[in-house]
């Protein structure tokens, strides 16, 4: 049965456990996490889930396909389904999201090893 996400009425949906979705809609797509899953998130990404990072519509909190959903499946690493989409939400995270992995991780990132702190340090001139 389709439901509503942020990115319109799903196309797809998978059943990932534990009421986890991950849909796709006609224009883009994400994985929704049930709010009552909420405490299940690893400690650093708890203020996440109140930003633009993790839309809430419905009863989900959703997580868009191209650089948050690492969000979800790291949080929740059995729906990576494969190891190399669980390396990858890794280094996704890294990427994307630097201060949500060093709060995770324990460690400080550079830009020599996260290509937003590489932006950020060289600048971006997208004209």
């Amino acid at each position: 049965m389709p439901i509503s996400t942020p990115w319109g009425i799903s196309q797809k949906i998978d059943q990932l456990g534990l009421g986890i979705l991950e849909i796709q809609t006609l224009v883009h797509g994400g994985i929704g996490v049930p709010f009552s899953l909420r405490k299940k998130f690893p400690q650093a990404f708890q203020r996440l889930l109140e930003s633009d990072w993790a839309l809430q519509d419905g009863e989900y909190f959703w997580f868009e396909r191209d650089q948050n959903f690492c969000i979800p499946v790291i949080a929740f690493p059995f729906i990576a389904k494969t190891r190399d989409r669980l390396v990858y939400a890794i280094d996704t995270l890294r990427d994307w999201h630097p201060d949500l992995y060093e709060a995770l991780y324990g460690v400080k990132l550079t830009p020599a090893n996260s290509y937003l702190l590489h932006i950020e340090a060289v600048g971006f001139d997208d004209s």
